[in-house]
């Protein structure tokens, strides 16, 4: 018989870390006697080794959060190293699963994937391997369905794209669309499986659109069946998340995320680049992943203090005490007014969730836009799906900007914290809208702001300073430099 071994996420044993890295001295048996763990080493292998008793491959559990990390020579792809029989991953359906990481030095005969889910609930997956559809079960027998994303639909009607699958297996690293009837547990079998640290490559589709916010989007995700670093992809124009109740934009070098196993995430094929790069070496188990971000929390700390006067980043939230959503504009003199495929990122829609966004002239709505200051105005719009008090902040700042409330022409200077407003249920895109403070050094944009009170301008010095009754000069009226004579 084989002998069970369960991988809970904090696990030390002797010679090993806590995500099971195995040195130079061998595991051979790992047994239960009376709820503890008894191991017992082999000192003559050079390489790491489990073994089961009477030739059987031993089964293992690797829990949400745990991992298991082979390490060593590489063995050959047809007789790997280290050999297990049946292997469950565990993950919790939100952002906590089991890892596996070999290279090319692990095989496993049977593996399940087990993921937790509430039914009623819209996930996105994307697995590291093809999985038959009819190796794909609910423990408890609820309804299910998954789908995938059109972009080709996208591109031709500005809207839509999802459709249900037509083929008779799911993709490997290919996104979908998963949702159940009522909570259970996501089962998914693949057999004869072999681990190899290889880089991968998904590809891209191009889709020609006359809406260049509605081109060539692709839905992808994490290839690997461990956790990633988006800043380690070879990819730097915006990414899409699904945050389990909305879409969030961000963009590697502006933002730190994580892929976690099975995440899927929406990208657009930017003009010369036919897939997006991962490299094999990068991945990460959970408990990697943490010691990682904290080091990149503690780095992002020290970038806001250190802002790029070329890229100045202005994040602006809506919230409601319960909820909130986050726009993004980066003053750029380098980027131009319209949509970019390579820095810019359109607005998913969330039907039920209040949100904010950006629109420019061509009533594009934005989550990332990079552009240039211009006149130092940006149209701000929202929409909230039922009546309440809502505040605006700017969350950070590489700019000082100022809010506008043409409903009653306030200012509000978000160095002074947020901006609370009632709204009715609906959409807004005429109401607010920011205006730069300052402008950056060396440019002429606007260096103060101003508004309009009916039909009389209010008008300041090239100082800042507000004048009454402008005389012979240059000022500031309407956010533009103006002679006055």
């Amino acid at each position: 018989m084989s002998y069970f071994c369960s991988f809970p996420p904090k696990v030390t044993f002797p010679g090993c870390s806590e995500e099971f890295l195995f040195p130079l001295a061998k595991i051979q048996n790992i047994y239960h006697i009376d709820n503890q763990l008894v191991i017992f080493l082999n000192l003559f292998r050079d390489y790491p080794y489990i073994e089961g008793t009477d030739g059987n491959d031993p089964n293992a559990d690797i829990n949400a959060g745990g991992g298991f990390v082979v390490e060593g020579e590489q063995g050959d792809e047809e007789e790997p190293n280290q050999s297990l029989g049946d292997v469950n991953v565990g993950s919790d359906g939100n952002g906590t699963s089991g890892s596996i990481i070999g290279d090319n030095n692990l095989h496993i005969d049977s593996l399940n994937i087990k993921i937790n889910v509430k039914g009623g609930r819209w996930y996105f997956f994307a697995f590291p391997f093809d999985i038959k559809l009819d190796k794909i079960s609910m423990e408890n027998g609820s309804d299910y369905v998954f789908r995938y994303y059109d972009g080709e639909e996208r591109a031709k009607n500005g809207n839509g794209g999802w459709k249900d699958i037509n083929e008779n297996h799911l993709k490997a690293a290919r996104g979908y669309i998963f949702q159940c009837s009522a909570n259970d547990v996501l089962v998914l079998s693949i057999e004869d499986v072999k681990f190899k640290k290889e880089d991968k490559y998904n590809e891209l589709v191009a889709h020609v659109s006359e809406n260049m916010k509605d081109a060539s989007w692709n839905f992808t995700g994490n290839p690997y069946l461990s956790y990633y670093d988006m800043a380690d992809m070879d990819y730097t124009a915006p990414v899409t998340v699904w945050d389990g109740e909305k879409y969030v934009a961000i963009r590697p070098g502006d933002d730190d995320y994580h892929f976690a196993p099975y995440e899927a995430f929406f990208v657009q094929k930017p003009e010369g680049q036919d897939a997006v790069g991962f490299d094999g070496h990068e991945q990460m188990t959970k408990n990697q992943s943490n010691k990682k971000k904290e080091k990149q929390l503690q780095a992002a700390a020290r970038r806001t203090r250190e802002v790029n006067p070329e890229r100045r980043l202005v994040n602006i939230v809506l919230e409601n005490g319960a909820t909130s959503d986050r726009t993004r504009v980066v003053f750029n003199e380098k980027q131009s007014l319209g949509y970019e495929v390579a820095c810019d990122a359109a607005k998913f829609e969330t039907a039920g969730v209040a949100q904010i966004y950006t629109i420019d002239s061509e009533k594009v709505r934005y989550a990332i836009n990079e552009r240039p200051a211009g006149n130092g105005k940006v149209l701000i719009g929202y929409c909230v799906p039922a009546a309440g008090l809502f505040t605006i902040n700017a969350e950070r700042m590489d700019a000082s900007v100022l809010l506008v409330d043409t409903k009653d022409g306030s200012v509000h200077d978000f160095a002074n914290g947020g901006y609370t407003f009632s709204s009715d249920a609906g959409t807004y895109e005429n109401r607010f809208e920011i205006q730069l403070k300052r402008s950056a050094p060396g440019t002429t944009d606007v260096e103060e702001v101003e508004t309009e009170n009916g039909n009389v301008k209010t008008v300041y010095d090239l100082s800042g300073r507000k004048v009454e009754r402008p005389t012979n000069g240059i000022y500031i009226i309407d956010g533009e430099k103006t002679v006055v004579e």
